[in-house]
């Protein structure tokens, strides 16, 4: 497409005439709408490519989500179990032996100590 400020354009508009200048809306008016095609189908292939990303990531997700209820529900059903009887043998033998305690006391303590007893806040009087 030429430059409207170039000396041919002016030059070519000014012999053209009116029937010229009609031609060069028509000419500028076909080559709008194809960039305007060109962008629109870019615009499919961009929003198609990013459909079947997200599509991949859904699929990738329901996998992992399936795989760890899975490792989950194994744990509550047998790690969980078998932990807590070994804490509870731990326990037991901390009483039998008092020098085990602080031991035990390093590595099975709560962690979420219970909550201070402070002063209680009171909401303004009206």
């Amino acid at each position: 497409m030429t430059d409207p400020t170039s000396p041919e354009f002016q030059s070519s508009n000014a012999l053209a005439g009116p029937a010229g200048s009609s031609e060069l809306v028509f000419q500028t008016l076909r080559s709008l709408r194809q960039t305007l095609q060109y962008v629109l189908v870019l615009l499919i292939l961009l929003s198609g490519s990013l459909f079947v990303y997200l599509l991949r990531e859904v699929s990738t997700v329901r996998r992992q989500n399936t795989e760890l209820t899975r490792v989950v529900s194994e744990y509550q059903r047998i790690g969980g179990p078998t932990l807590e009887e070994f804490r509870k043998k731990l326990v037991d033998y901390a009483h039998a032996h008092p020098d085990f305690g602080p031991i035990l006391g390093k590595y099975f303590t709560a962690t979420n100590p219970p909550p201070q007893n402070g002063p209680v806040l009171l909401p303004p009087s009206q």
